[in-house]
């Protein structure tokens, strides 16, 4: 009889510290005046890049799941985000790959930022042909960039 009351007692006890966790919010609202000042804050800053954003040194190499490279931004304002086209060749100018990749950054005026993205090659079967080469057979590649839209506001 005991054993069976101490069964019941440890399962209540049980039951009773397993309470159950809440961890959704409820009656939660959209500020609109946070969405209204962002779209104001925004509404002007869409400029032509030109030459005030150029992108260099790019790298990739072959077992890397990411692509580094850097952009330069010789404009006087605060580049927040930037869209590019990134196409990438074989070394005899046959096209391998085209992709648009859209970045959030932070790149005040006068300054060069390191910005990396997820490779396009997920196999890794290739690298950038002036990466180091790899011990095992791969293909080199070469990249262009075409810089669709740039996003700054002013300093």
């Amino acid at each position: 009889m005991k054993g069976i009351l101490l069964i019941v007692v440890v399962s209540l006890v049980g039951l009773m510290l397993e309470a159950r966790t809440v961890t959704t919010r409820r009656n939660l609202e959209v500020r609109k005046e946070v969405n209204e000042a962002i779209e104001v804050r925004y509404s002007d800053t869409l400029f032509s890049a030109g030459d005030s954003v150029v992108v260099v040194g790019y790298d990739k190499m072959l077992y890397s799941t990411r692509e580094t490279f850097f952009v330069v931004n010789s404009s006087s304002r605060h580049l927040k985000e930037i869209s590019l086209t990134i196409t990438y060749y074989d070394m005899q100018d046959r096209m391998l790959h085209s992709r648009r990749a859209e970045m959030v950054c932070d790149i005040p005026g006068g300054e060069t930022r390191q910005l990396s993205l997820p490779s396009w090659d997920t196999q890794r079967l290739f690298y950038f042909y002036a990466s180091p080469a790899p011990r095992r057979a791969a293909t080199p590649y070469k990249v262009t960039y075409a810089i669709e839209y740039a996003i700054a506001v002013k300093e």
